[in-house]
C-alpha cells in the first residue's frame, strides 16, 4: 500500500473503532430503551410502559416503604405503652396514658353506633396509635397532624391519632368550633368508624366510594357527639346560609375536598332525612323499613 492510502485506511479505521467504543462503553443507565415491563403485584400481572431506570425506582421506593414501615412499627413498640382494652377488641399504643379515657369514649360511641344496627361484630379489630408525630414513613406520603385530626392506613387499618396536646395546636374543628376535649373524642369515633364500615363492607363484599366513607364518618361523629357541640357547630353552618344536600348525588368527593366543613354538616342533615336514611342503609344493604323503624 502507498503511504497515502495507508494513511487514509488508518484514519477511517481509528473512525469506526471510537464508534464502536462509544457505543459499548456507554454506561447502562444512560443507556436504557422504553421498554413494557411485567411485574406481579398482589397476583395481578401489571404492565408499566416506563423505563427500566423508572420502574427500578419505583420498586426501589416500595420496598424502602415497606421495609420503613416494618422497622418503625417495631421501634413504636418497642418505646409507647402498650393497652388493651376489656371487652373490646382493641389495643391503643400510646405516649400518654392521659389520651386513654378519650380514645376509649370515642371508640365504644363508634361500636355502640354499629351495635345498634346489628352490624358490629366482635372480630373487628382496632388498633391504634396516640402520637405527638405520624411516623415518618407516613409523613414521606404527606400525612400529618397539621392537616388531619386522625388517619387510618387504608393497607393494614391502623389509626393514628395526636395526643390531645398536638390535637389543640388546630384550635377549630368543624364550622370553625373551638376545639376541646370533647370534639377530641369525637374524632376518635369518626375514624374508627372507618375502620368498622371497612370492615362491615368486607364482610358483604362490597366497596363504597372515599366520599361515602366520610358521609359514613361524619354522621356517626355527629351523631353520638356532645349535644352543645352539635348545637354549636349546627349554629355556624346556619348563619353560613349553605344549602343542604339534595340527593345522594351531591355526595362527591370533589366537594369534600373544596368544603369539608360543609360536607360533614351536609352529610348529618341529609341523613336525618328520609332519602338520606335510605342512602344509608343501602350503602350496608339494610333492610330500610327496620332501619328507619330503630331512628324513630
Amino acid at each position: 500500500m502507498k503511504p497515502k492510502k495507508i494513511k487514509s485506511f488508518l484514519f477511517f479505521s481509528l473512525i469506526i473503532i471510537n464508534f464502536f467504543i462509544i457505543i459499548f462503553s456507554s454506561p447502562n443507565n444512560n443507556y436504557i430503551k422504553e421498554t413494557k415491563l411485567f411485574s406481579k403485584i398482589d397476583n395481578k400481572t401489571v404492565v408499566l410502559n416506563k423505563s427500566k431506570e423508572e420502574y427500578l425506582n419505583n420498586l426501589s421506593d416500595n420496598i424502602e416503604y415497606n421495609y420503613n414501615k416494618k422497622n418503625e412499627l417495631t421501634l413504636l413498640h418497642h418505646n409507647l405503652k402498650k393497652y388493651e382494652l376489656n371487652n373490646i377488641n382493641s389495643v391503643i399504643w400510646t405516649v400518654s396514658h392521659a389520651d386513654i379515657n378519650y380514645a376509649v369514649k370515642g371508640i365504644k360511641r363508634a361500636i355502640d353506633f354499629f351495635k345498634n344496627l346489628s352490624l358490629y361484630k366482635d372480630e373487628y379489630r382496632i388498633i391504634l396509635y396516640i402520637l405527638d408525630e405520624v411516623p415518618y414513613y407516613l409523613e414521606n406520603k404527606g400525612i400529618n397532624f397539621n392537616l388531619y385530626y386522625g388517619f387510618v392506613d387504608r393497607e393494614d387499618l391502623r389509626l393514628f391519632m395526636p395526643t390531645y396536646k398536638t390535637f389543640l395546636k388546630n384550635n377549630y374543628g368543624i364550622m370553625n368550633v373551638k376545639l376541646n376535649y370533647e370534639f377530641y373524642i369525637s374524632y376518635f369515633t369518626h375514624e374508627v368508624s372507618h375502620i368498622l364500615t371497612e370492615n362491615i363492607l368486607k364482610s358483604i363484599d362490597k366497596e363504597i366510594r372515599t366520599a361515602h366513607h366520610e358521609y359514613i364518618a361524619y354522621i356517626v361523629q355527629m351523631e353520638t357527639m356532645d349535644e352543645a357541640l352539635l348545637k354549636n357547630i349546627l349554629r355556624n353552618f346556619i348563619s353560613e346560609k349553605w344549602s343542604v344536600f339534595e340527593s345522594s348525588r351531591n355526595i362527591t368527593y370533589e366537594y369534600y375536598l373544596i368544603n369539608s366543613d360543609g360536607f360533614a354538616v351536609k352529610s348529618y342533615l341529609f341523613y336525618k332525612s328520609y332519602d338520606g336514611n335510605n342512602f344509608f342503609s343501602k350503602i350496608f344493604e339494610l333492610d330500610n323499613e327496620i332501619f328507619m323503624a330503630s331512628h324513630k
